[in-house]
């Protein structure tokens, strides 16, 4: 048993934490709001503008999403979350899931956009998925993940159901920042474009200086050799 005490001493130095959650960072009092700000662009390479109207949907208004304004026709791109323990359905056509996320476009083609900014330099590891929920229409968008206005992943979705997934490891300094971005994808038209989002960042522990390593290191010599001689 004794052998495995280094290697797990070791292990929990590099244990991952958790950096970023869409779903419980999600703010329904202020944009921005911590690392996170809610918006949209006109188009990829546009200005990122602030959405500066909260609004609610679903059974015990329990969807939450800040949209331009309120308003039929103004409230888009929307971009929120289903703050509630169960499913609900919105719009008679979309069932978002309990702490999922939901990016829509806007009628004139608007990207609908979750910007993170980083408070402090890091390596972390990125997990997104983006899902087409609308049962009825099908979900025809397109997806992209933005780092520092450049892009990271860009896909489509085609299909109620069809699921897209980006994995990496990235370095962050204070200040980038990560763009969460849907579009009306290639039918240029923003109906039925109800798109699923989760994302988190977990962030890798720095592993200790090697001078810090060799002292943890002669410790722990140290500690077996007094213990075999009191034996």
């Amino acid at each position: 048993m004794k052998r495995f005490v280094l290697p797990a001493i070791l292990g929990l130095l590099a244990t991952p934490a958790m950096a970023a959650d869409y779903a419980l960072d999600f703010s329904t009092s202020a944009n921005p709001a911590g690392a996170w700000s809610y918006g949209s662009r006109p188009t990829l390479g546009g200005a990122f503008s602030l959405s500066g109207t909260l609004n609610t949907d679903g059974t015990a208004a329990a969807v939450k999403y800040w949209s331009p304004q309120s308003g039929v026709d103004t409230d888009w791109p929307r971009v929120g979350l289903n703050t509630g323990n169960s499913a609900v359905q919105i719009f008679g056509t979309v069932d978002l899931a309990a702490g999922q996320g939901l990016l829509h476009p806007g009628p004139t083609g608007h990207y609908a956009d979750a910007r993170l900014t980083t408070a402090a330099p890091m390596t972390g590891v990125l997990n997104t998925s983006f899902i087409g929920i609308d049962y009825t229409g099908g979900t025809t968008t397109d997806v992209h993940v933005y780092k520092n206005g450049i892009a990271l992943f860009d896909s489509s979705i085609n299909a109620f159901g069809e699921l897209k997934n980006y994995t990496s490891t990235l370095t962050f300094a204070v200040g980038d920042t990560l763009d969460f971005l849907v579009g009306w994808g290639a039918n240029e038209n923003y109906l039925f474009d109800s798109t699923g989002f989760y994302t988190t960042i977990s962030e890798i522990t720095a592993a200790p200086e090697p001078a810090s390593l060799a002292l943890l290191v002669g410790g722990l010599m140290t500690l077996g050799f007094l213990r075999r001689r009191r034996r």
